[in-house]
């Protein structure tokens, strides 16, 4: 032939739904091969596009490696007409409300022109093309196009439930590209899931009198089914809080991205299972104050769709036994300049806890306690977690109460949902100086909640004063590598035990390398690694493309887990050098 006719180049393509989203709609953000951070995420939902089964050239998917990663189709010479791509397309029963997926697109010779299109039901719109030689849609910057406003090709609609990333070849076009880096959505699913209690005494309890559980079964037919979740109004008032949250999968597609603040982020467009069976949510004592409380337990599908499973209810918690003061856990810390000798409480129960030490002139203390911690309400604790409280205890008009035991008492404390759980434990006593300031020794541990309490009189069945500070201490890991010099094509494999104790199903780990200013993911076989039950991992990752001698600092991270008692906490840095 006398000239080249070339090919099409991108564009998203939309498939029609039957439904129709309501106002009370569930959302869920879903993002694919990047987030906007740029991490790699995974690409479910997308498969290999070629309805003619003509395609000459090459389709595959990159996003696993890192940050180049994409969704590529490039065409090859033929003589004759296809059309090729990634096609996306998400879970029955759900729509797109929107979506933005950045691309990159570029004819290599010049023709007549391209065709690019969306269609959303049966009407077709155009939304950008490419018809002349050398011109690009996107490519701006550099790769990855993630997340650059010139990249984004944006659509969206009632019904829409697909799009697709499309290279047309009308005739001989090799060379001529279509990528796709990332895209990210609203998934718009309508209907909750359905749920059905089975045994547990959370059922018919209110009055908590230990630990409280309940089991169900749940079935979904859109997002799946992500959560138990146990809800309560404080004291009755206010809003609705979670106090306890029950994923009903651990690891995998139903673990919240949280890429933003919003809950219900994954990297699926189904990441949920559609039926559980026999899951379990557990309410332990102290995760409630005492005092009456409304409650209620409900199950949560991955786009925030709720059904009750318990009706809302007034449940009370009653206040705990008295305890008598535990030994002294350390010499205390004395916070004054000049420690002086300070009254001993008398061990009858009727005896008063301290006493008042007004200055010349200044009326006596009264009865009421003011009972404060020094710093902020939380605070992280590196090594082994030992730390140490100073604070102060007066009276109303600010007077030192002197002499006075307080109780140090302690429970678990969970970084990712911030919610402390389990029973308190008695770990020591403090006693105030002259001016009422007091200091503890805190032993080392996971993170937890500390509380400190005071009575007035021994046999005060509830304190007068109370104050409460959360410790939270970063997870520790440990992690070797099999060599600290590698060749080009060659593996390092990092191997290692994050310490304990451990939740069931392990924590998420992941090996990340130092880029100027800032940490990045490195793509391993996967972006996250369950450990074992012990804490053990491996991760590995083969270098390709270092064609000069270089050095590589790695260092693994162990995330955050709603039922691990540490935060997200980093290993040593381990330099690799690599030959080529």
């Amino acid at each position: 032939m006398g000239r080249f006719i070339t090919q099409v180049l991108l564009l998203a393509l939309l498939f029609a739904a039957t439904h129709t989203a309501t106002a009370h709609a569930g959302t869920m953000t879903l993002y694919s091969c990047h987030t906007p951070s740029g991490k790699s995420v995974g690409t479910y939902g997308w498969e290999k596009y070629d309805p003619g089964g003509r395609f000459v050239g090459v389709a595959n998917d990159s996003c696993s490696i890192g940050p180049s990663g994409v969704l590529r189709v490039q065409t090859g010479d033929s003589e004759n007409v296809s059309t090729a791509g990634w096609q996306f397309r998400i879970a029955a029963n759900t729509s797109l409300a929107w979506f933005e997926v950045a691309v990159c697109g570029g004819r290599s010779q010049s023709s007549a022109a391209a065709v690019a299109h969306v269609t959303s039901a049966a009407t077709e719109t155009l939304a950008n093309s490419v018809t002349s030689f050398n011109q690009t849609l996107g490519c701006a910057g550099t790769a990855p196009w993630c997340c650059h406003a010139p990249n984004m090709v944006r659509g969206g609609g009632p019904g829409i439930s697909g799009l697709l990333v499309l290279s047309i070849c009308v005739f001989w076009c090799g060379g001529s590209k279509a990528e796709a880096s990332s895209l990210k959505a609203s998934v718009t699913d309508v209907q909750a899931p359905v749920a059905s209690p089975r045994t547990g005494s959370l059922l018919s309890a209110s009055t908590q009198l230990g630990i409280e559980t309940l089991t169900f079964d749940a079935t979904d037919v859109g997002v799946g089914v992500f959560r138990a979740v146990i809800e309560a109004r404080i004291d009755r008032a206010g809003e609705w809080k979670d106090v306890v949250s029950a994923p009903v999968q651990t690891g995998g597609t139903c673990t919240p991205l949280r890429e933003t603040d919003y809950l219900y982020e994954f990297d699926s467009p189904q990441p949920c299972p559609l039926s559980v069976r026999d899951r379990e949510i557990v309410l332990n004592p102290g995760v409630l104050p005492v005092g009456s409380h409304d409650l209620r337990v409900t199950v949560e599908d991955a786009s925030g769709n709720k059904t009750a499973l318990v009706p809302a209810k007034v449940y009370t918690v009653p206040a705990p036994p008295v305890v008598k003061p535990p030994p002294v856990i350390d010499d205390p810390i004395d916070p004054g300049a000049s420690p002086t000798p300070t009254p001993s409480p008398s061990s009858e129960d009727g005896a008063p806890n301290g006493t008042a030490a007004p200055q010349a002139g200044e009326p006596a203390a009264s009865g009421t306690a003011q009972l404060t911690i020094v710093g902020p309400s939380s605070r992280t604790v590196k090594g082994d977690g030992a730390t140490v409280i100073q604070g102060r205890l007066t009276d109303a008009a600010g007077q030192p109460i002197v002499g006075a035991v307080l109780n140090v008492q302690a429970r678990a404390f969970l970084p990712k949902p911030r919610t402390a759980t389990g029973a308190w434990k008695a770990i020591g006593t403090a006693t105030t100086n002259q001016n009422g300031e007091y200091g503890a020794k805190v032993p080392g541990g996971a993170s937890r909640t500390l509380l400190v309490s005071y009575r007035r009189l021994v046999s005060d069945a509830l304190p007068a004063a109370l104050a409460q500070i959360d410790v939270l201490v970063p997870a520790t890991i440990a992690v070797r590598p099999n060599s600290t010099r590698i060749r080009n094509g060659r593996s390092v494999v990092f191997s290692g035990r994050v310490a304990g104790p451990i939740p069931r199903g392990g924590v998420l780990v992941a090996l990340e390398v130092r880029e100027p200013g800032r940490w990045i993911p490195v793509a391993t076989t996967k972006r996250w690694v369950r450990t074992k039950r012990d804490g053990s991992f491996r991760l590995s990752y083969r270098f390709r493309s270092t064609f000069n001698a270089a050095t590589y600092r790695f260092r693994v991270v162990a995330d955050e887990d709603s039922a691990f008692a540490y935060a997200r906490g980093t290993s040593k840095t381990i330099a690799v050098r690599v030959s080529p």
